[in-house]
């Protein structure tokens, strides 16, 4: 059995299992759960709770819970990713991966995927949208090509309808090839796009 005595002048927990107040007050304070905390003083859960109950951190424990839901709610609508959260709030990212959980029922990098899919729909650049999210250009660009949203979809369409106007014109695909200033092979995947009823 461990013994708890506790020494208020150097702060720690003594016996078999010495522990500093200090760090489990920080493990508190970066929002790590129970389970997390047990195993890295390598103790049971319920001996943590018996060290929270027993030397007032219990309720401490309870308003650092309010005090991750305030900090957290300033980051509910944030473009920064969860290490980038987690630095700049002292929390640890499971604590931070398990709020947005909670709160939104899904995680951080669900939420961002999903306004990355809005704003490829935008009118917004490649740089702009990489800018907004603080992302890197090319993982906006492979998103847009992954998804097939904005531009990449606008361009096809655009594509669809400026050949089949110039096709009822009478204009061959090498005429239109020409004045679209693309190759052929191009011209000839769009038109047959719209022979099997491609829809513009």
């Amino acid at each position: 059995m461990i013994n708890t005595n506790y020494n208020m002048q150097s702060q720690t927990f003594t016996g078999s299992a010495k522990v500093s107040v200090k760090k489990l007050e920080q493990y508190m304070q970066e929002g790590l759960p129970i389970k997390e905390i047990a195993r890295r003083f390598n103790v049971s859960e319920s001996t943590i709770y018996y060290w929270l109950n027993n030397f007032n951190l219990s309720k401490k424990h309870a308003r650092n819970s309010e005090k991750i839901n305030c900090i957290l709610e300033n980051y509910s609508g944030t473009n920064m990713n969860v290490a980038e959260i987690s630095r700049q709030t002292g929390l640890s990212e499971y604590a931070v991966r398990k709020w947005f959980k909670e709160h939104y029922s899904v995680s951080l990098h669900e939420t961002r995927i999903k306004k990355l899919k809005m704003l490829l729909q935008t009118n917004l650049t490649n740089k702009e949208i990489a800018q907004h999210l603080q992302m890197n250009i090319n993982a906006v660009k492979s998103a847009r090509m992954r998804y097939k949203l904005g531009s990449f979809k606008r361009k096809k369409e655009n594509m669809l309808e400026i050949i089949a106007g110039k096709l009822k014109e009478g204009f061959s695909k090498k005429q239109i090839a020409e004045f679209m200033k693309i190759s052929c092979a191009t011209v000839q995947r769009y038109a047959k796009l719209l022979k099997n009823g491609e829809q513009i």
